[in-house]
């Protein structure tokens, strides 16, 4: 595999394999892989393009059979590619927020009894009894009844 592969232009229609149809492509980047770097793209279907109920695909370099059609290319798409391809090699920086934050109470151990209130001093918006267990006020107020 080649260090720099080429990054083919937005608007490119191209054949892939294991389908007969043609795809064009709406955006474009790279992918790392075990051998180095290959470019991806997402396309949609031609001639259909993005209707409602339609989905763009994900292709990799290595899928692509045939270029039907190149896309408008300017010296831009040079620059383009190779900040692509740096953006690419260089790993972020700041690792990405987990989906889910880890809320997981350790139920093994009493609850801190909750701090008697304040006379005159009202909850916050969003306060909770006990801040390791944010259903602690509803439990509370469950065995009230």
């Amino acid at each position: 595999m080649t260090e720099i592969p080429e990054l083919l232009p937005l608007g490119s229609a191209v054949s892939i394999q294991g389908d007969d149809g043609v795809y064009i492509i709406i955006a474009r980047g790279f992918q790392k892989s075990a051998e180095g770097f290959l470019a991806g793209y997402k396309a949609f279907p031609h001639p259909s393009g993005a209707l409602a109920g339609v989905k763009e695909i994900v292709i990799r370099q290595t899928q692509i059979v045939e270029v039907v059609h190149r896309g408008h290319e300017t010296p831009e798409d040079v620059v383009f590619a190779k900040k692509q391809l740096e953006n690419a090699k260089t790993p972020p920086a700041k690792q990405p927020d987990p989906v889910e934050p880890d809320l997981t109470i350790d139920l093994t151990r009493p609850d801190d009894p909750p701090a008697a209130p304040q006379p005159g001093a009202g909850a916050g918006v969003g306060a909770v009894a006990n801040p390791r267990d944010p259903f602690s006020e509803l439990r509370i107020k469950g065995k009230r009844k």
